[in-house]
């Protein structure tokens, strides 16, 4: 029967970040505020920190894509901890390659010599959309060793300014082509894909598709803790929220960008 060898894959490292934020108030100002003002006070920098805390993690999950094609990488993918753990790839990832690369920056597989790249410098089309879903699933659909895998694009990630690109491209049956056609053609990219309209995305021309909840890991290390106390030694008041997440590339494959920035 026949053996599949096994061979070293890439190490990839994932480490989890703190967040936190506080703020001090005298000791006077809590005594000679009325408790129920005092309660508002808090109640209040306790909802804006919830706010805060989504907009932190959009935020973070986001310059995946916005920095995602950066030819000299970013700190956002490197997860090194030191003293514990040293990530090789430093600010590219796994493969030490951006998440998106293009043609000519081409990545190596780990056990076969064929190379790939999963970044255009195309604008958000009907043409471009195929050629970037054909890229994906007829030519990166390859593991390691060469071998055919499945991937299934089912997202365009795209910013607000293309929010009515995609939806002329994705809602449309029918796809008027130059400003002086008179023939429509049938369109076919049509519910090809779910659009994602992200507003943490500052690009505002780059587009994405991919496998949704595949080729990145998202890790929630400690939820939100708020802690109210005073200080014994100086008497001021110290409130404070702390949370702990993390993210890394697991797989470039299941996704390509275009349009992105590289420098």
């Amino acid at each position: 029967m026949p053996v599949t060898s096994t061979s070293d894959g890439f190490e990839i490292v994932i480490k989890n970040r703190t967040f936190s934020d506080g703020f001090t108030l005298s000791m006077e100002f809590v005594e000679d505020t009325p408790k129920e003002k005092m309660a508002n006070i808090v109640r209040d920098f306790a909802n804006d920190w919830a706010s805060g805390v989504t907009d932190t993690k959009e935020t973070f999950a986001a310059n995946f894509f916005n920095n995602g094609g950066l030819t000299a990488g970013d700190s956002i993918f490197n997860n090194t901890i030191t003293g514990v753990v040293t990530d090789a790839s430093g600010d590219l990832v796994y493969d030490g390659k951006p998440f998106f690369n293009l043609s000519g920056n081409n990545r190596s597989a780990k056990a076969h010599s064929t190379t790939y790249y999963n970044g255009l410098a195309s604008a958000l089309s009907a043409d471009n959309l195929q050629t970037a879903y054909s890229l994906m699933t007829s030519t990166n659909n390859r593991n390691e060793k060469g071998d055919i895998i499945s991937i299934k694009p089912n997202v365009l990630v795209i910013p607000p300014a293309l929010k009515f690109t995609a939806k002329s491209l994705l809602e449309s049956d029918i796809l008027i082509t130059g400003a002086n056609s008179t023939l429509p053609n049938k369109n076919t990219v049509s519910n090809l894909l779910i659009p994602i309209e992200w507003q943490y995305l500052t690009d505002t021309d780059a587009w994405f598709i991919g496998s949704a909840k595949q080729g990145l890991t998202f890790l929630e290390r400690k939820a939100p803790v708020i802690d109210f106390y005073q200080d014994e030694d100086t008497k001021v008041y110290k409130a404070n929220i702390d949370t702990r997440f993390g993210a890394g590339v697991t797989n470039w494959r299941y996704w390509v960008g275009s349009n992105f920035a590289t420098s």
